[in-house]
């Protein structure tokens, strides 16, 4: 098996006398394995976050404040990251949907548990679409994020409309 070592070479001087090269080592493999654990661990985490289908936004609890995204979020709401963090939550919602939203996102209800809502986000283009938000508060470190996850439910309701109309043909 393969051992990491940390060598150091020290020269001891005395005086009057030759310097003297030693040579001191410690087997460090225990903590490169961490490393590497730690960069695999944070890369698969990345790769998840980045890669989900749904919409995933991190918010500060306190200030409202968009921390985080992933692509997901950058294509259901056609904005680029940039322009979306940094955002208050709210300006992601429709007019009549800011106010159930702040309602279901203070701090005293999701301490209570995740929360699950119905609800609408309002595109860079100002189409309206239907989502469904499922929003609990998660640690990361030693802080609490809220983490938001959002479901395009257009084509979902698309489907239920055209079974609606069929039915009331039948």
């Amino acid at each position: 098996p393969q051992r990491w070592l940390a060598v150091r070479f020290p020269i001891v001087e005395a005086e009057g006398e030759p310097p003297i090269l030693g040579c001191v080592g410690l087997d460090v493999t225990k903590y490169k394995q961490a490393e590497d654990d730690l960069r695999q661990s944070e890369e698969r985490f990345r790769l998840t976050f980045e890669n989900a289908v749904d919409t995933i936004l991190w918010a500060d609890p306190t200030t409202g404040t968009i921390l985080n995204c992933n692509k997901a979020a950058e294509t259901l709401l056609g904005w680029p990251r940039q322009e979306i963090v940094g955002r208050h939550y709210t300006a992601l919602h429709s007019p009549e949907g800011v106010t159930a939203c702040q309602r279901h996102f203070t701090d005293r209800s999701l301490n209570q548990g995740p929360i699950s809502i119905h609800g609408q986000v309002v595109t860079r283009s100002g189409k309206v679409v239907p989502v469904h938000i499922a929003a609990s508060l998660i640690p990361v470190g030693s802080e609490l994020i809220m983490q938001g996850v959002f479901r395009d439910l257009s084509e979902l309701n698309q489907a239920w409309e055209a079974v609606r109309i069929s039915q009331h043909r039948l």
